[in-house]
């Protein structure tokens, strides 16, 4: 990506390779956060193998995105509050539910007064207002 487009960001989770090699680079990261996925305790995604890991249920998976976006953190599986910054949100088009998340996605988020900008306007405003990049224990 460095040789090929400098420009373009980079998209993915805090505290992964990706985002090690990116920022080695010295490309930009948007970091990202799932909308319909459970979380460790470390902030990392739960497998896909474990029972509750793919979240169903429309409010559930819609007030997870809203904890990320307005208080930047996510309760992992076992209950831990974990701090997630995130610039963008992803919904997994392989759920069979991603359409109604996305329905009513938009529209809780507006109604918190959340701002829906261009990723590349919202990952400039984190660097121009001195946020730093997120980072988990350990990473």
């Amino acid at each position: 990506m460095a040789s090929f487009r400098p420009d373009l960001l980079i998209v993915c989770q805090s505290g992964s390779q990706i985002e090690r090699a990116a920022l080695e680079a010295g490309l930009t990261v948007a970091y990202e956060g799932f909308i319909d996925r459970a979380y460790n305790p470390d902030g990392t995604l739960a497998s896909r193998r474990l029972e509750g890991a793919l979240l169903h249920d429309p409010d559930r998976a819609i007030d997870q995105a809203l904890r990320m976006v307005t208080e930047g953190t996510v309760v992992a599986m076992d209950g831990t509050v974990v701090e997630l910054h995130v610039d963008t949100l992803c919904v997994h088009g392989d759920n069979p539910d991603a359409v109604g998340f996305i329905s009513g996605l938009r529209e809780r988020l507006t109604a918190a007064g959340v701002e829906l900008r261009p990723m590349r306007d919202v990952v400039n405003l984190r660097g121009a207002a001195g946020v730093p990049a997120p980072r988990r224990a350990g990473a």
